[in-house]
């Protein structure tokens, strides 16, 4: 019977840690959900002002000044795309001519290692032929 009241007495600690724990998160929560509402209503009221004042610059701007602004953006992007576009076909074409000039070497090369082998395998042959011209001989 001692473990019984035992167990009974742990159960009840464990119980009331629990229930402290969960009395504490649900304070927690109520907690942040009160900052989470004065949060959302300072960051409305700063949207507000926010718009307001982007509202009155925007009164303010001068649009032929901007017009004008934005063209020469835009004509100096154009000209930079252009250098661009020349400088990368000039490149193109110097790397062009380079693989022309490796791939000629390559081929040059290869005809003269080719030319090699067919020598080395008549030179064989021929050697092949006078072998058996001499074992025919003997008998």
């Amino acid at each position: 019977m001692r473990n019984v009241w035992k167990g009974l007495t742990m159960g009840a600690f464990a119980g009331a840690a629990v229930g402290i724990i969960l009395d504490g998160l649900r304070k927690a929560g109520d907690m942040s959900a009160r900052a989470a509402s004065g949060v959302s209503a300072r960051a409305k009221s700063g949207a507000t002002h926010l718009a307001e004042v982007v509202g009155e610059k925007i009164d303010d701007i001068d649009t032929d000044e901007l017009k004008k602004s934005a063209k020469k953006g835009l004509d100096q992007a154009v000209e930079t795309g252009k250098d661009v576009a020349k400088a990368t076909r000039e490149q193109g074409e110097k790397a062009l001519k380079q693989g022309r000039k490796v791939a000629k070497k390559g081929y040059d090369q290869a005809v003269d290692r080719g030319k090699d082998v067919v020598e080395t395998v008549i030179e064989g042959a021929g050697e092949a032929v006078d072998q058996t011209k001499k074992v025919f001989s003997r008998n």
